[in-house]
């Protein structure tokens, strides 16, 4: 009945992510980190491209090029909306990581600083 109202999102671990990100044939995929700058700067993981997910609706089309693409925020929120802008341009090879940097980070896994 209201299906319509809540997306259903792909959603992949930081642990998956961390084995997707150390296989060496990753093509097609993209890897999107949605925070702010000042988000950025301050630590990413190796290997993500950044679009503030406020530039993201005019990043679409080239983002639909990849065969999935993988979203990451600070949280988890910020991503979910990422995929929600995918999908409603028709994209449905979009994930959401699962409890975002915090997470990345709190299993201390490597980042950029």
């Amino acid at each position: 009945m209201f299906e319509h109202f809540f997306h259903s999102h792909n959603k992949i671990s930081v642990s998956e992510l961390a084995a997707l990100l150390n296989m060496p044939e990753k093509d097609g995929v993209g890897f999107i980190d949605v925070r702010r700058g000042d988000e950025w700067n301050n630590a990413h993981i190796g290997g993500f491209a950044h679009i503030p997910l406020s530039g993201l609706p005019l990043h679409t089309k080239e983002l639909a090029a990849y065969k999935k693409i993988y979203f990451i925020c600070r949280s988890g929120g910020r991503s979910e909306k990422a995929c929600d802008i995918m999908q409603g341009v028709g994209y449905e090879n979009s994930y959401t990581v699962t409890g975002g940097i915090i997470a990345w980070a709190e299993k201390e896994l490597p980042l950029v600083y």
